[in-house]
């Protein structure tokens, strides 16, 4: 004689795929279509769904670029072929007289820029004071720091290596 169907074990497969499908949709696809005992249309209803879900998710992503209207049309196939394109601007005339020569002002001279070498000194973390690189406190373990962090810190400059106060601006 047969034993009849466990109704209990049957509710609890349809929760834990009705879960699934909210929580984690593959596995509950994978649940719903191995375990549940479900119209297969209503299957096919919710595997579309997921399908199609996931397309319009992932359809912006993979998306070629759009293209720029007015681009440049090649006509003829002859080494002598004209492009057809925007107009170009004045600076890239290929019969501009000052083509590849900046305008005046546009950038800095390098032999106009001043170069300012940073200032470092340096600090004990339980110390007081601040130092030269070649005062006899600086220790291996010492910070180095410039000299406006080392005065907003809290360091005093060192009286006997001689290292200038900071002065703020």
């Amino acid at each position: 004689m047969r034993n009849p169907p466990v109704r209990g074990r049957n509710r609890a497969t349809n929760r834990k795929a009705v879960l699934c499908l909210l929580v984690c949709f593959p596995y509950g696809l994978l649940l719903m279509w191995r375990s549940a005992r479900w119209h297969p249309a209503v299957k096919l209803a919710i595997t579309a769904c997921f399908v199609l879900l996931t397309a319009a998710v992932l359809l912006p992503q993979t998306s070629p670029p759009a293209r720029v209207a007015g681009g440049v049309e090649l006509v003829g196939a002859k080494p002598d072929a004209e492009v057809f394109g925007p107009e170009l601007p004045k600076a890239y005339d290929v019969n501009y007289r000052g083509y590849g020569i900046p305008a005046a002002g546009a950038a800095p001279v390098l032999s106009e820029i001043e170069e300012v070498a940073e200032r470092y000194v340096y600090a004990n973390e339980n110390g007081r004071y601040y130092h030269k690189v070649d005062c006899k406190y600086v220790a291996w373990y010492s910070v180095k720091l410039t000299p406006a962090v080392a005065h907003f810190s809290g360091y005093l400059p060192c009286a006997v290596c001689g290292v200038e106060p900071y002065q703020p601006g």
